[in-house]
């Protein structure tokens, strides 16, 4: 559920970097580009909610949505500024979503703009509706909506042709009588306004796990991995085809309600999770997995 795209600001930390929330909180940082060294504490005033979406442009991380005490969807939306130089974190908000959200995609388009896709708007109904940020305006704008309620979805972004696709990949609406994860793959034209289903012309073996991620290896492929398994895919945007990739040396563990963050930078994937930090090796197709924690 989580997504990186360059910023436009002068203040942007070159390369990026990682983080995990130890609490709702405190989170560890650690730059890409010194990784292995000392992670850094940083600590906010106020709370985060559990089960939002994020997604880092540049030096700030936007934390949409999420659930409160009582395990309700709300309609927060934080910006949280990272100094990795003075190792400090301010914590704004900013104009709440339209509507309350959990377990909803997350991710930036055209630079600036933040989307929420999708996800559930109470203890067991999922929704279609989708919203945009405008980083110009300062509102909340509507999208095209979904073409069915769907929560616990992957979603990221790549260009093509001059056009920028948002994609979306598997899914689930627990509000059904089989609350089944969805292996349907769609995509969104920020130019258009307009959803469109994705036919594969090969798929082997993905079947949409629930609550997996995808991340950006490069202009035109996506890695798809997570959720309740261990398998992890390449979707090719050229041909729209999911082949296998190697299987995770560990899976992502189940009831992760802090932010899971992902980034792509050198030709690897890092996913940071309950203080694990698993990164693929595109070149090599390959996992491994470290601890990622203050201890």
């Amino acid at each position: 559920m989580v997504s990186t795209l360059p910023h436009k600001t002068p203040t942007i930390p070159t390369p990026p970097f990682l983080y995990r929330y130890v609490t709702t909180r405190q989170l560890l940082i650690q730059p890409l580009d010194i990784f292995g060294l000392s992670l850094r504490t940083v600590t906010h005033d106020s709370a985060i909610s559990k089960n939002c979406g994020v997604v880092r442009i540049g030096s700030v991380i936007f934390l949409t949505g999420g659930t409160d005490e009582k395990g309700l969807p709300g309609r927060k939306f934080l910006s949280l500024t990272v100094d990795l130089e003075s190792v400090t974190a301010a914590l704004v908000p900013l104009e709440d979503m339209p509507a309350p959200k959990a377990f909803h995609g997350t991710t930036a388009v055209a630079g600036d703009d933040v989307v929420v896709i999708g996800g559930m708007i109470d203890g067991s109904r999922a929704t279609a509706v989708c919203s945009r940020y405008s980083a110009k305006k300062k509102k909340w704008e509507g999208m095209c909506p979904l073409a069915k309620p769907l929560a616990f979805l992957a979603v990221d972004v790549l260009p093509s042709a001059g056009t920028e696709w948002l994609y979306t990949f598997g899914g689930s609406d627990p509000s059904t009588t089989a609350p089944i994860s969805v292996a349907a793959v769609a995509r969104y034209s920020t130019t258009k306004d307009q959803w469109e289903t994705v036919t594969l012309s090969e798929n082997q073996g993905w079947t949409g796990a629930v609550g997996e991620v995808c991340a950006r290896l490069s202009q035109s492929r996506l890695l798809i991995f997570g959720g309740d398994t261990r398998m992890s895919y390449v979707y090719e945007a050229g041909n729209s085809t999911i082949r296998k990739a190697a299987a995770m040396s560990e899976g992502i563990k189940g009831g992760n309600e802090l932010p899971i963050c992902m980034e792509s930078y050198a030709g690897r994937v890092y996913c940071v999770s309950q203080g694990r930090c698993h990164i693929y090796d595109f070149k090599n197709n390959q996992w491994n997995c470290m601890g990622f924690d203050s201890s």
